[in-house]
């Protein structure tokens, strides 16, 4: 059990904007960990366009082995231990099945499940790296997205990944 995980759970990026899904990868014990964090590569880098929404889950199951963050985080971790320079958290959503996240988790606190999932930017200003990797090399836009001078406002996601949870909480 490297790592501390047990199962491996599907964890998917979602536009909002098309509702469908832009990246896949399953995290678990063969993933490679960082910080309290297991994180798994994209097979491809994918460029985002800013100020657009999307959407990170993770596959839930009955009998699941891991247990998985259900609480809520406080404003200031989000702002001390995130990205919240490039990215804002909106807050919770959830669907049954393998489906776009289309419910929004209004009742359990503004900030619940902050931490629970994570992803890592590319690079330490991940503006520029995306400038830079969009200039040197062929990439995959999402739909909707463009190539142009506004280079600035993508960003680039390479690993998304599935947190361990706290010790001791139960999985839903």
């Amino acid at each position: 059990m490297a790592g501390g995980l047990r199962d491996a759970t599907l964890v998917t990026l979602w536009s909002d904007e098309t509702q469908g899904e832009l990246a896949a990868v399953s995290v678990g014990p063969a993933s490679r960990f960082e910080g309290g964090y297991a994180f798994t590569a994209l097979e491809r880098p994918l460029l985002l366009d800013a100020q657009k929404e999307f959407r990170l889950t993770q596959q839930c199951f009955p009998g699941m082995a891991d247990i998985w963050f259900d609480g809520c985080a406080e404003p200031g971790q989000l702002s001390r231990e995130s990205s919240a320079r490039n990215l804002e958290f909106l807050g919770s959503v959830y669907h049954g099945g393998r489906h776009f996240p289309s419910l929004v988790d209004r009742e359990s606190g503004e900030y619940r499940r902050a931490g629970m999932l994570n992803l890592k930017l590319l690079g330490q200003d991940p503006a520029a790296e995306a400038e830079a990797f969009l200039h040197n090399s062929q990439v995959m836009l999402p739909p909707g997205g463009a190539a142009d001078d506004a280079t600035q406002d993508l960003m680039q996601i390479r690993l998304i990944c599935m947190s361990p949870a706290p010790k001791g909480e139960p999985a839903p």
